[in-house]
């Protein structure tokens, strides 16, 4: 018997299944995207996503910065997930 099974057996810990990150990397101020990420919620709510339930979405924004959002190391702080 593996570990991971014997473990279940007992009432151990289950494994949680992983939800999708939508992560949106944005050049402008989080003020001025505020209808954008919005219009994104509501689109995959009526697409029958249910955020922090099926989805999780993490949003970075470069404050006006001239530089492109992926070449900031700050707002790219995700793991990406391994399937």
């Amino acid at each position: 018997m593996r570990r991971r099974e014997f473990i279940t057996l007992f009432g151990g810990a289950k494994q949680v299944p992983r939800r999708p990150i939508i992560a949106v990397l944005s050049p402008i101020w989080a003020a001025a995207a505020t209808r954008n990420i919005e219009a994104l919620r509501v689109g995959l709510r009526e697409l029958g996503h249910v955020e922090d339930r099926d989805i999780t979405i993490e949003l970075r924004f470069a404050e006006g910065a001239m530089i492109h959002p992926c070449r900031q190391p700050r707002l790219l702080p995700l793991t990406p997930l391994r399937t």
